[in-house]
Formats: structure tokens, C-alpha cells, sequence
């Protein structure tokens, strides 16, 4: 979390917007803090997820469109954490500090257990569940039309951008980047191959609880190619399976996942061929965004070498226009 709104951030907050929804906060536990503020609470007596997003991260009414997404998802099948309202009828309970907003969101715990990448069940059988459920939430999107706000097109996303984020100006690095977000933007749409979409389904944003996946965390949704959905799994699967290992070993891994992905996701939605022989792109995009975002949430002058050498390969293969892996589909 960024300096500047973790100096707004206080433990009161969060009974306050316990107090919204009505929800236990006197034993709660802090589960992360990278985009917001995420807790375990008690709601009626079952343990709870409540967040709080920063004004500076959302605005009201796009978290208002993610819930309305999320429960659409939810009342089609599709297994989410469902959003619950606040005392006052609104998903969405608002604090005021200091001239900016804290914005509360309290969701159901999903059933199940993380799947760690390097365990026996992160196998064929996971992958396909994986693809099934991707597919499934594609399906169902192509027929959803939002009441209100809209979520974000990728494009708005300011990590896309260095000179937005980065506390230094590298002209050529700036140049492959615009070169990439121009490279997709040229990308044909339709109602099969774009739409609003998770963007963020790798391993850390599911259990699996009796054989299927149970999905959370949509706070990066957003109108993009389905195409991306399928990316992100094959980037973080093969960057944490294999994080001392030389770029063969992450392809062979991913050329496994993806021809099980496929298998799940055609079961459920047809990925267009021509859009998907793009996914290297997607892949890249997912590089500069990784790159541009932990300089802006972290301290990367006093990180420790690993991590330094971790953004120097990131950055490597964002001037070379290179991919973490190599897919050929």
C-alpha cells in the first residue's frame, strides 16, 4: 500500500464499517494490504470478508459495478463470493478521512482451500476445472448489461502507462510500452472475443472446495479481451512454479496448463483461434503492468537483491518484447 494512504488507514476504520453492515469486528484479522485493506470478520456468525478501497484506488460507483457483476455471477451459477448489503440497503458503506474516502465492501467467505503451486493437486485435473470456470463466467458476460457505472476499459488502467507511475523517466523503455498498448488497442472486438472479465484469476484468487473452483477477488475487473483470462493463469503459474528455473522448463509446464485450460473452457465458451494466437501480447502487457505497479505500491530503492534482480528480468523482457513464455497457438 502506498505510503500516503496507509498514513489515513487506522483500526477505528474498520469497526466503523463493521458497524455498517452490522458485522462483528471485536476479533478481526488482517489477511492483506496491497490494493486495499482486507479483513476476516464474523457476520451473523460465519466468518466474513471485509474490504476497504481507498477514494484514491476506486470511486463509489465502480465498486457498486463490480458488486452488481459479482452478484450477477453469483445468481447464474457461477461460484463467487457473493457481496452482502450494507444496514442501509447499499452495497458499498463510505468513511470519510481527512479530505478522502474509505470505501467498505463485505463479501462472503468462500468455501474451500488455496492450492498451493507446488503441491500434488495443482494438476491437470485443477487446470481444467480452471478453464471450465473461466469459460462459464465468459458465457454468462456476454449477456450482462450493467444498470449503472460501468467498470473501467483497460485502457484507463494507469499502470499501462510508466510515466504515469515510475519515479524515473526512461525514454525507450516508455517507447516499447506505448508500442505494446498501441499493439493491442489495434486488436479486432467482438461480443465473443471482449467484454467485462475477472483480469486477475491466477491461483491466489480461488480455493477449490469439493472439486470446484470458488472465485474472488474481482477488484481488477474490467472491459478487456477474454483472451487476458487465460494469460494471467499461465503467467503467475509458471513465474511462481518456477522461480529459479530458466524459461524452458516454465514452457514446457505452460504447454500442459493451457491444453487442459482449453479442454475446461470449451466445455463452457469457444475462444476465437485468431485471438488467441495473441496471448504472447497479453503475457507482455502482464510484465509492464507487474513492473509499473511495484514501483508505485513498493519501496523498490532499499528491496533486497532478489527482488531487484526480479524487476530487471521483468524489465529485460519488456524492452526485448519478449514473453515469460513461449506459446505457440
Amino acid at each position: 500500500m502506498e505510503q500516503s494512504v496507509d498514513r489515513l488507514f487506522s483500526e477505528d476504520l474498520v469497526h466503523k464499517a463493521g458497524q455498517g453492515y452490522g458485522a462483528d469486528t471485536k476479533e478481526y484479522r488482517k489477511l492483506g494490504d496491497f490494493e486495499s485493506y482486507i479483513f476476516e470478520v464474523s457476520y451473523h456468525g460465519k466468518p466474513t470478508i471485509l474490504r476497504l478501497t481507498h477514494s484514491s484506488h476506486r470511486s463509489p460507483g465502480q465498486i457498486e459495478a463490480e458488486l452488481e457483476w459479482v452478484n450477477y455471477l453469483h445468481q447464474n451459477g457461477v461460484n463467487v463470493s457473493k457481496p452482502y448489503s450494507s444496514s442501509e440497503g447499499s452495497y458499498v458503506v463510505t468513511l470519510p478521512v481527512e479530505g478522502s474516502f474509505f470505501y467498505a465492501s463485505l463479501f462472503e467467505k468462500a468455501p474451500g482451500n488455496r492450492i498451493e503451486i507446488q503441491s500434488e493437486m495443482f494438476n491437470d485435473n485443477l487446470f481444467y476445472e480452471w478453464g471450465r470456470t473461466t469459460g462459464q463466467l465468459h458465457r454468462l458476460t456476454t449477456s450482462f448489461e450493467p444498470s449503472g457505472v460501468k467498470r473501467p476499459q483497460w485502457d484507463e488502467e494507469e499502470l499501462l502507462y510508466p510515466e504515469k507511475v515510475l519515479p524515473f523517466t526512461d525514454l525507450q523503455f516508455n517507447k516499447v510500452a506505448d508500442q505494446l498498448v498501441h499493439t493491442v488497442k489495434s486488436l479486432p472486438k467482438s461480443k465473443e472475443t471482449y467484454g467485462l472479465i475477472h483480469s486477475d484469476i491466477h491461483s491466489g484468487n480461488f480455493f477449490l472446495h469439493e472439486g470446484k473452483l470458488q472465485l474472488f477477488d474481482f477488484d481488477d475487473s474490467q472491459y478487456f479481451w477474454f483472451v487476458h483470462d487465460i494469460a494471467i493463469p499461465i503467467y503467475y503459474s509458471a513465474w511462481y512454479k518456477f522461480q529459479n528455473g530458466n524459461k524452458q522448463e516454465r514452457t514446457e509446464f505452460s504447454k500442459v496448463l493451457l491444453e487442459q485450460f482449453l479442454k475446461g473452457y470449451e466445455k463452457e465458451f469457444h475462444i476465437d483461434h485468431s485471438i488467441l494466437k495473441k496471448l504472447p501480447l497479453f503475457l507482455n502487457l502482464r510484465d509492464l503492468v507487474l513492473f509499473n505497479v511495484f514501483h508505485k505500491k513498493m519501496d523498490v530503492e532499499n528491496a533486497n537483491e532478489r527482488f531487484k534482480a526480479l524487476l530487471g528480468e521483468i524489465k529485460g523482457r519488456i524492452l526485448s518484447q519478449d514473453s515469460i513464455v513461449d506459446l505457440n497457438v
